[in-house]
């Protein structure tokens, strides 16, 4: 009987500690090692988790695939590493019960054989995910783009936390060291596309609302702010080049959100268990009801949608993948019919617009032997939009104000070659072949009783051809250059351009390195500005050369410890063949929204951009993470008259601190809950100057043109909040979001209009407020 009691009572015991105890929650950590240069994979690397206890490792097969299971929900640190090759770190890894980890590393080969060497990882930022890019370069984790402050789920306000880079509130453009958005080139799996953000440049040429692709479907992108190397075409001021993920391969997972905004869908995996071909789509719909009343009433009702995805297929030795984006918007203003009722300006305008952007892609990739591999891409990306815009005049009238339809598509391929010679030399060439097809038509009335006249009308092709070839060399572990030649040759106007380029980078220890990046860059300025016709049925603008531009970057990059280090990049960049007006102050280096610009151009206007960014980067560890950046930086223009100006993005700085404490909670430390912060301090963008007496006596805004730009808004403190919260269990993990950007509801000034009732000039300004409160659920 006793024995019989006493098993009893360790049975309820055991059964009572099992409740009580917490419960740990798993999850697995998979991947592919492949070598930096080749794309080979790395068989018989060591994986392991770092300062796991028991020690939780993996190695590589014949194919550089691993598999860990049984590691724990949190943030983690994985470590790879092989004899002959470069250490890799992976730092600020969640891992989250919802869904597997699928890693994508490559490992550089070494050029002598001394002691190992362990560096970063490129998901730090330290290093791009295109190995051959040694300088300039940001790496962008989309699991930041979620965290930070500010971030909102896109990636595009992300890139605005790094020196270098301002953005407004108004639209997400990225002013990279004082040049337009519009000299940004976007690619999507190598290749260029067009504008991928909702009311993609009907603002801001080159910005939008909010970028199409979720941080669901990218993976870790780069991000350049100059002085890029020979393979980049289309660009002026940086490159965003973006990649997106592949889905899982052995199990289909799923994600449901819900916010402020809308309804967010996503869902991936094999199309067969045990069969390597996978799928991947996101699809999102919003409408910004909810945020109506705290959005600029000139705003009217917005509405869009995105649908992304991406198949990757392998076979053999060659990967397929099809992949794309498609994003469409309307926004609708009614215009307030009595006029006793108008208290704004904007009362009076009754405008509706409908947009569209999207990509697709074919992309093969086949390699050829242990040292070389071909890639080579077909793409289709186009845009249109259909904007309509009437008001009221001062007899109550609705009359057309302006009407724009323009459409425009490209078809390319971009095919390089890729060779690894050795571990000190590297090669890849390659071309890129595009077609546009145009449609453009702008319609303005000049009076407010005046009909609509044709300003901008084309149609037709245009086609661009470019080449390129670049080496990778490394003199030693701590020497490498990366030099090469770029050409192009715009068919619409018959020109060619040659573009050297070159970077070197020279470790001077363990822990620093100096670099210098330089080279030569074109891009042509949008579509309708070639096509504006004048009275006489003549194309004046048609025959202008592409804009153009110098780069020279230093750099310098310190490790202050083993999570902390600091970069300094002076630069000066040389804008030239700038379009200009004949009189006046006008330059494309300023210009945001063009599709109404109706003047005769020339070339000869030129633009100096000379500055300094500092950055100091501690990563998440120990529970907190901080991000300093500060640029400073003067951006000047000289017009066609030959007279020098401050440009429109001459702000002189821009300083931003993030910071984020995370912490482990409950019973079983498997949930994260992370608090974030940033203060975004800078100077005012430039603004016209009125003529106050003129525009007294002319009862409208008139202005001084000979000081334009002499004035600026002013200077912006811009705090934001982001507060993530995720709740692991054993088989689904949920998200609770909110962030607010401008919590101190700063104003964005936006030029001037007419009060009528005042009788005066005033100030255009709005206090954007921008929260997403949002509920994810991951299984």
């Amino acid at each position: 009987m006793d024995t019989k009691r006493t098993l009893l009572i360790s049975l309820v015991l055991l059964l009572i500690s099992g409740v009580a105890l917490p419960q740990q929650i798993f999850q697995t950590v998979k991947g592919t090692v492949t070598d930096a240069d080749s794309r080979m994979p790395v068989p018989g690397a060591t994986v392991v988790v770092k300062d796991s206890d028991p020690l939780i490792g993996a190695t590589t097969d014949i194919n550089g695939k691993f598999r860990m299971e049984k590691v724990p929900v949190g943030r983690q640190t994985i470590v790879i590493s092989f004899m002959g090759y470069e250490t890799v770190t992976l730092t600020e890894l969640v891992v989250g019960s919802g869904k597997e980890i699928v890693l994508d590393i490559s490992l550089k080969e070494k050029v002598t054989n001394l002691s190992g060497v362990e560096i970063k990882a490129a998901a730090d930022g330290d290093d791009a995910v295109n190995r051959m890019v040694i300088a300039g370069a940001n790496q962008i984790n989309m699991e930041q783009a979620n965290r930070y402050a500010g971030g909102v789920d896109d990636p595009s306000r992300l890139a605005s936390a790094f020196a270098g880079v301002a953005s407004g509130l108004a639209s997400n453009g990225i002013v990279i060291r004082g040049n337009s958005a519009k000299g940004l080139l976007w690619r999507l799996e190598d290749v260029e596309i067009t504008n991928p953000n909702h009311y993609a440049d009907l603002v801001v040429f080159g910005a939008g609302g909010l970028c199409a692709l979720s941080s669901q479907m990218l993976a870790n992108s780069d991000f350049y702010t100059g002085a890029f190397t020979a393979e980049y075409s289309n660009a002026l001021s940086g490159v965003f080049d973006m990649r997106l993920r592949s889905g899982n391969s052995d199990k289909r997972e799923y994600a449901l959100g819900l916010s402020s905004n809308g309804i967010d869908v996503s869902s991936e995996g094999p199309f067969r268990k045990g069969r390597n071909a996978t799928y991947l789509f996101n699809y999102r719909f919003s409408t910004l009801t909810l945020l109506q009343p705290i959005l600029p009433p000139e705003a009217g009702t917005l509405n869009y949608q995105d649908l992304s995805w991406k198949i990757n297929m392998p076979v053999k030795k060659c990967v397929w993948s099809f992949w794309g984006f498609a994003a469409m918007d309307s926004q609708n203003h009614d215009a307030v019919a009595d006029s006793s009722e108008r208290e704004l300006e904007s009362d009076a305008l009754q405008y509706s617009s409908k947009s569209f952007s999207g990509a697709t892609g074919l992309n093969f990739r086949a390699q050829l032997g242990s040292n070389s591999y071909l890639s080579s891409v077909a793409s289709l990306s186009g845009f249109g939009v259909d904007l309509k815009l009437s008001g009221y005049n001062e007899d109550n009238f609705l009359h057309p104000e302006h009407s724009i339809q323009s459409s425009n598509y490209s078809i390319s391929n971009r095919t390089f070659f890729n060779h690894k010679f050795s571990a000190r030399h590297t090669i890849r060439s390659g071309f890129v072949v595009s077609q546009s097809t145009y449609d453009i038509n702008v319609l303005q009335a000049f009076s407010d009783s005046g009909l609509l006249v044709p300003t901008v009308a084309g149609n037709g092709n245009a086609t661009q051809a470019s080449v390129f070839s670049q080496s990778k060399i490394s003199f030693s572990d701590k020497t490498e250059m990366v030099a090469g030649i770029h050409g192009v040759y715009y068919n619409f106007n018959n020109e060619y351009c040659i573009e050297p380029r070159i970077s070197i980078r020279h470790k001077t220890g363990a822990l620093s390195a100096f670099s210098f990046a330089t080279g030569l860059y074109s891009r042509p300025e949008p579509l309708n500005i070639y096509l504006i016709e004048s009275s006489n049925g003549e194309f004046p603008n048609s025959n202008l050369p592409v804009t153009k531009a110098f780069h020279a970057v230093a750099g310098y990059k310190r490790i202050l410890s083993e999570n902390l280090q600091l970069k300094i990049e002076p630069y000066y960049q040389y804008i030239y063949d700038v379009p200009v007006a004949y009189s006046g102050s006008f330059s494309m280096i300023n210009a945001e929204a063009v599709y109404l610009l109706s003047d005769s151009l020339k070339t000869g206007g030129t633009g100096r951009n000379i500055g300094i960014d500092f950055t100091l980067e501690r990563n998440l560890s120990g529970q907190y993470y901080f991000l300093f950046t500060a640029s400073l930086f003067d951006s000047r223009y000289v017009d066609g008259q030959g007279v020098e100006r401050n440009s429109r993005f001459n702000k002189h700085y821009v300083v931003n601190l993030l910071g984020g404490y995370e912490w482990k909670t409950g019973r079983g430390k498997n949930n994260l809950l992370n608090l974030n912060l940033r203060l975004c301090l800078m100077g005012g963008d430039r603004l016209e100057v009125v003529d106050l007496p003129a525009s007294l006596a002319m009862q409208q805004v008139v202005y001084n043109d000979d000081k334009v730009f002499e004035n600026k808004k002013p200077d912006s403190q811009i705090l934001s909040f982001a507060l993530n919260y995720r709740i692991n269990k054993p088989h689904h993990a949920s998200v609770w979001t909110l962030q607010i950007i401008n919590v101190l509801g700063e104003k964005d000034y936006e030029g001037y209009s007419w009060d009528a009732a005042a009788g005066t000039v005033v100030e255009n300004a709005d206090p954007y407020l921008i929260p997403a409160i949002s509920y994810k659920i991951e299984w």
